[in-house]
This record gives structure tokens, sequence and C-alpha cells, in this order.
């Protein structure tokens, strides 16, 4: 009779870099996850804590850009905020 085998998921490792009104900060640790549904989670949740933060100091952009083990961008979200003020 053979072994059973129980098969893990390939991890891979992608990198979050973010961008704030056009300042790059390269994230040199990265993530390992399982699924790619979970780098758009990853980055849509880090985006919306770095909008949180810099948009009400006044960054009208902020992205989020993620890089494949390769270098690659695989994915990328952003937000921009433009601001008007009516005067009576």
């Amino acid at each position: 009779m053979g072994e059973a085998r129980s098969e893990e998921p390939s991890m891979a490792r992608y990198y979050f870099d973010s961008m704030v009104s056009g300042a790059l900060v390269e994230d040199e640790e990265g993530k390992e996850l399982a699924e790619f549904a979970l780098v758009r989670h990853y980055a849509l949740d880090g985006l919306a804590d770095i909008a949180r933060h810099t948009i009400p100091q006044g960054a009208p952009y902020v992205a989020i850009h993620v890089r494949s083990e390769a270098g690659e961008i695989v994915y990328s979200v952003a937000v921009s905020v433009t601001e008007e003020t009516a005067r009576p």
C-alpha cells in the first residue's frame, strides 16, 4: 500500500510597494501567499490604511504596486483625491 501525501499549496512571495504623492517606499520583506486573491486583499487593506493617514495630511495620490519575486508588477491599486472649495 502506498503512502498518502497531503500536498500543501505552493506559496509565492509578493512585495507590496507603496507610493504616496510620488514617493516610493519599497517593501523589502514581502509576504508569502498561497492564493492570488489574497494579493488583492492585502493590497486594498494596505491602501486603505495608508490613505487614512496620508490623505488628511494633504497627499493627493496613494498607490500600492505589488511585485512578484521576479520583480514584475502583478497588481496595482490607487486612489487620488481632488478637492475644491466653493466660496459664497
